[in-house]
């Protein structure tokens, strides 16, 4: 029954991300789950419905797909923010970033100082400082490092957040 309603969801304009996403799960379509869920997540994200685009997330993230490295940390990080945007400090939230943050390991690291200051907000608003100054303090020495191209705003950030801590 939900592989039928999603055959006639998928058929419909405008496509209802959320319907597809429920159809897609519990039909176990991944393809159109790994297609359909991050939209739905930053669709439900920008209309201010935070608690079901964290569910959206997990419900990709619960299932077993295939995805490249980069793909899998923004979707992680993304859970996390979203449960950090509805005050929702729970483990698995802290989990996530930090998931997202070894997905990222051996990247450029440019792309690993965001998602460092996230770590750092989130591991203090979870109550665990010491992990939120570890964070803040490898995203400043990546930007402080050799060889590093720091902009001055994404310096500014991490400084920032460095002194929020402080």
């Amino acid at each position: 029954a939900n592989r039928a309603v999603l055959t006639a969801l998928l058929a419909r304009e405008p496509v209802e991300l959320s319907r597809v996403v429920h159809h897609a799960a519990r039909a176990e379509e991944l393809q159109v789950l790994a297609a359909y869920g991050p939209k739905a997540a930053r669709e439900a994200s920008s209309a201010g419905a935070h608690r079901q685009a964290r569910a959206h997330l997990r419900t990709v993230l619960n299932a077993p797909l295939d995805l490249d490295p980069a793909t899998a940390a923004a979707l992680w990080q993304s859970y996390a923010i979203e449960s950090y945007t509805i005050d929702a400090p729970t483990p698995d939230a802290l989990a996530a970033q930090r998931r997202s943050v070894e997905l990222r390991a051996g990247a450029d690291p440019a792309t690993l100082v965001g998602p460092l200051r996230w770590l750092s907000r989130i591991s203090w608003w979870a109550g665990d400082i010491a992990g939120a100054e570890e964070a803040a303090d490898a995203a400043v020495a990546l930007l402080e490092g050799p060889g590093a191209n720091c902009d001055t705003d994404t310096m500014a950030l991490a400084l920032s957040n460095q002194a929020q801590l402080h």
